[in-house]
């Protein structure tokens, strides 16, 4: 375990948290009040009927299913929304980012994570880098808005958008592209994610130092076979830091 030159993150259930689950019909909901044309009438219970089976045809992954498969690729819901409403023929004067934005303030609530902000002032002023890699259908651009408006203080030097990348993790190749953003050998970075199979053992398989984030970590829960640091708070981790530098 080495003194970290930067901390990557994950988002979801890691840097942030959702108040309730994902709620795909509110979202569309919300998104069919702004229509400047929709003249067919169509229901948002039929926009996400058929976006469920456009999301079965292409194998992506819908949030709303906790589906945990290891696909590999995304697409991101600019594109996504862009086929579905047109061919519904359902009009928006929003640019693809703002029906997006809309779209999911209005199917989640999110919060940061307990700790999290005060954790990233605590690496700013160790002079330890950060960034975000999230495995997410929305784009980087409406991501890195999200991140901006809960932690306005924020030094990422990057935010990657599995979407925007195309790789999803655990691919390795969405770790070195950080890498190579950040300009550094793996063994410098440290990765910290909440899940196991995509966080842990992703940053594990790609030579960066996984920090495993379970705050609900219990008896039952899966254990992670490699190397890692198990954390259940952020404080728990900049103390490790602290004891690391010293």
């Amino acid at each position: 375990m080495n003194f970290p030159k930067m901390i990557l993150f994950d988002y979801g259930g890691t840097l942030c948290v959702e108040e309730a689950p994902f709620d795909g019909l509110r979202g569309t909901q919300a998104l069919l009040e702004q229509a400047s044309a929709n003249p067919d009438q169509i229901s948002a219970e039929e926009v996400l009927a058929f976006a469920e089976y456009l999301n079965q045809l292409i194998g992506r992954y819908d949030p709303a299913t906790d589906d945990d498969d290891l696909q590999l690729t995304e697409v991101t819901n600019e594109s996504f929304q862009r086929f579905l409403y047109e061919y519904l023929n359902i009009s928006f004067t929003m640019n693809p980012v703002e029906k997006a934005t809309l779209f999911w303030d209005s199917a989640s609530h999110t919060r940061p994570a307990p700790y999290s902000r005060e954790l990233l002032a605590f690496l700013q002023a160790q002079g330890i880098r950060s960034g975000v890699i999230s495995n997410i259908s929305f784009s980087g651009a409406v991501l890195e808005q999200k991140l901006n408006r809960l932690f306005p203080e924020n030094h990422f030097e990057f935010v990657l958008a599995s979407s925007d990348y195309v790789f999803r993790k655990p691919h390795p190749l969405i770790f070195e592209l950080a890498l190579r953003k950040a300009d550094l050998q793996a063994e410098e970075v440290w990765y910290c994610g909440n899940t196991v199979t995509y966080d842990v053992y992703g940053a594990y398989g790609s030579g960066l130092y996984p920090v495993w984030y379970c705050p609900e970590a219990g008896p039952g829960l899966e254990k992670p076979d490699c190397e890692h640091l198990a954390i259940k708070n952020w404080r728990e981790l900049e103390e490790v830091l602290l004891k690391l530098k010293n």
